[in-house]
């Protein structure tokens, strides 16, 4: 089974603070648990994007994907309460766009 890598790239909104956003993903984000997926917070370092965030979601198949996020095409999936406020405040803290991106050759 490949392995699935969600890339998400974030731009945050006007006013709000690099420690703002760090603080709502390390404690709200990260307490959200998908059953075989990670959720990792990266900040440019180097390069075009320095100093802008990214959120990766390293996910251990295209099954365990679909099962947390919804197979591609196919109905949203029923977020719990946690999970909705989390995704309500990420929205008034920032914008992002994203691509899930499966492993070649595995």
């Amino acid at each position: 089974m490949a392995k699935v890598f969600g890339i998400h790239t974030i731009e945050l909104r006007s006013g709000v603070k690099d420690e703002e956003f760090e603080k709502y993903v390390l404690e709200e984000v990260a307490a959200l648990t998908f059953e075989g997926c990670q959720i990792h917070l990266l900040k440019g370092d180097k390069g075009q994007r320095v100093g802008k965030y990214v959120l990766l979601f390293e996910i251990e198949s295209v099954e365990a994907r679909s099962r947390a996020f919804g197979a591609p095409g196919g109905p949203p999936v029923e977020y719990s309460e946690q999970v909705m406020k989390a995704l309500e405040k990420g929205r008034a803290l920032s914008t992002s766009s994203f691509t899930d991106y499966v492993v070649v050759g595995e």
